[in-house]
């Protein structure tokens, strides 16, 4: 993935070979790479809650980075910021950064309010949450606020006819078939179903005379702004149907 760049062409990050961590790592390795140019870099990735970020360049003129995995969703301003602090070390760079590290603390707190819902975007293969701050970033403008969770297990299916996904206006969450939460379905797709319900959540539902109309013009423009949406549905109409015969909850 050399020469990776999440903003000029993100369609990219979407590579079916990468899954995981290593999706949100490679962004942010492509983002430090931009900024530093020429300088050698490595990055350590942590759970460290105390010291959320550490840098320093050694001897050698490697500029070295621990990053708190806090940073793999973080937008590309806070993570140009961490890249550069080594570079030259501003007020407004240190400013970004701990602005985001405090906004991850408040995010903290939000999620323990929203446990009555029982949110649980962490899956066994996919994090909800990752891939939609990913999403937020590239076509929402970095700014919308919605949870996100996978559904329950116990969901039966029909064969016939399926939401993957659905998006409450009432509770401003998203949650996703756990159908989806495989190996076997490339990011690109799941990234895709979570792309169509955030534009649910940015273009409201319109009433028309007495009708409710959930995907018109607008939506559709909002939808295939998303690079690899012909891609990911030529996917669900070819591989989805053997995946969801598959399914055991």
């Amino acid at each position: 993935m050399e020469g990776l760049d999440p903003r000029p062409e993100p369609a990219k990050i979407f590579d079916t070979a990468v899954t995981g961590d290593d999706w949100v790592k490679l962004r942010t390795e492509a983002i430090f790479r931009e900024t530093l140019k020429d300088r050698t870099f490595t990055i350590v990735w942590t759970d460290n809650q105390r010291r959320y970020m550490t840098a320093e360049i050694t001897k050698d003129d490697i500029y070295q980075y621990r990053l708190n995995r806090i940073f793999l969703s973080a937008p590309r301003e806070v993570l140009e910021a961490a890249a550069g602090y080594l570079v030259r070390r501003t007020r407004k760079r240190r400013d970004i950064i701990h602005g985001y590290i405090e906004t991850h603390m408040e995010h903290l707190a939000k999620t323990r309010v929203n446990r009555r819902y029982r949110l649980n975007p962490q899956g066994t293969v996919f994090d909800l949450e990752e891939i939609k701050d990913m999403l937020v970033d590239l076509y929402f403008d970095g700014d919308l606020p919605v949870s996100m969770t996978w559904g329950s297990r116990r969901t039966t299916i029909n064969r016939h006819r399926i939401s993957l996904a659905s998006y409450s206006q009432a509770t401003n969450i998203v949650r996703v078939h756990p159908v989806l939460d495989n190996d076997l379905v490339p990011i690109h797709f799941i990234a895709y179903v979570i792309h169509h319900e955030l534009v649910h959540a940015k273009i409201k539902a319109r009433e028309k005379d007495g009708r409710r109309y959930f995907h018109d013009e607008e939506f559709y423009e909002e939808l295939h702004r998303y690079p690899l949406w012909e891609k990911a549905e030529l996917w669900e109409k070819e591989a989805l149907p053997s995946l969801l015969l598959a399914w055991k909850p």
